[in-house]
């Protein structure tokens, strides 16, 4: 049986508490954001994954693996599967999954000041070919005693996050797409416009997706070009691509242009992993009502001044 396994590491951002986190004294990092894992059935995979502390004080970091899904406002942000909903399958490769620490598996870990671990992530894959979507979590645990009360609350301060994107191929995976949804505000007035652009991965694995909106005038000239942010879709899922946009997190794609008048087409163009392309457009109507005001308040009163003087030099004529 093949055995080749390929594990990428990304350092993209999520919505969940990934990358690095703060809580007071206390700075966790952890690295990769987002791991990428893709191997063939029967493969046994070892990735790695980095944690350090960067804060004064020492943490014990308890780990935890939990599946995730998307949330349902398509914007990027994830949400935890109850652990009575998981499938068996599901369950039992996670319950499968190794964290080891210089070969010894571990359940938790302890860091000093400043102190860094180079862990692995090792398991066989599975034979039937999935997708497993996973959040690799180290959470910090301190016990607080009341002043007034024998009793002794815990509370979680502070937690960090490797999401891990588990693909098992046997080379029937397909990478497919559409945009479902790209709508500009038909009537512009005194502002930039705003679109609103929904794709939806329709392949069986998990894929990545960047692209562009370019904006046209009247004559067919390519006048602005926006980039989207490189990001994930999951598997069936679907992502609003337009808070991806480097200007600011929105749902909307806002284009910072200060005078638009007549008619503009809009194009999007987003590719799934490099290798299949999906294109829609869309049309809006700009009116600057304020700009034109100041521009036609400034004629008449040239046209005004000019007139004055006109009449002024025919009376003298006279």
């Amino acid at each position: 049986m093949n055995k080749k396994m390929l594990a990428i590491a990304l350092s993209f951002m999520t919505a969940l508490p990934a990358g690095q986190t703060y809580a007071e004294n206390t700075s966790i990092s952890a690295y990769p954001a987002i791991l990428q894992i893709k191997a063939n059935p029967g493969a046994d995979v070892i990735a790695p994954v980095s944690i350090r502390n960067n804060g004064e004080e020492e943490v014990t970091l308890n780990i935890l693996i939990r599946p995730f899904i998307s949330s349902v406002n398509h914007t990027g942000s994830v949400s935890f599967v109850p652990t009575n909903q998981i499938p068996k399958a599901e369950l039992e490769f996670v319950n499968g999954l190794r964290i080891t620490d210089k070969d010894k598996d571990i359940k938790s870990i302890n860091l000093y000041p400043n102190e860094s671990k180079n862990l692995q992530i090792m398991f066989t894959a599975p034979e039937k070919a999935t997708d497993y979507y996973l959040s690799l979590a180290f959470i910090s645990q301190s016990k607080i005693e009341e002043n007034n009360s024998k009793e002794t609350v815990t509370t979680v301060n502070t937690g960090v996050a490797t999401n891990m994107l588990i693909s098992i191929q046997d080379g029937r995976q397909k990478t497919s797409g559409v945009i479902t949804e790209f709508e500009a505000s038909k009537l512009v007035v005194n502002n930039s416009p705003t679109m609103e652009l929904l794709v939806a991965n329709t392949g069986n694995t998990y894929a990545s997706v960047k692209g562009t909106v370019s904006i046209y005038n009247v004559f067919g000239k390519q006048i602005a070009s926006l980039p989207l942010k490189e990001t994930f879709v999951l598997a069936k899922e679907s992502r609003n691509l337009t808070t991806l946009l480097p200007q600011k997190a929105r749902n909307e794609i806002v284009w910072n242009e200060k005078f638009l008048l007549g008619a503009y087409k809009a194009k999007a163009t987003v590719i799934f992993d490099n290798v299949h392309t999906t294109r829609a457009e869309t049309m809006f109507f700009s009116i600057p009502l304020i700009i034109l005001g100041v521009v036609s308040i400034s004629i008449f009163v040239i046209l005004g001044i000019l007139f004055r003087v006109i009449n002024k030099l025919n009376f003298q004529k006279k």
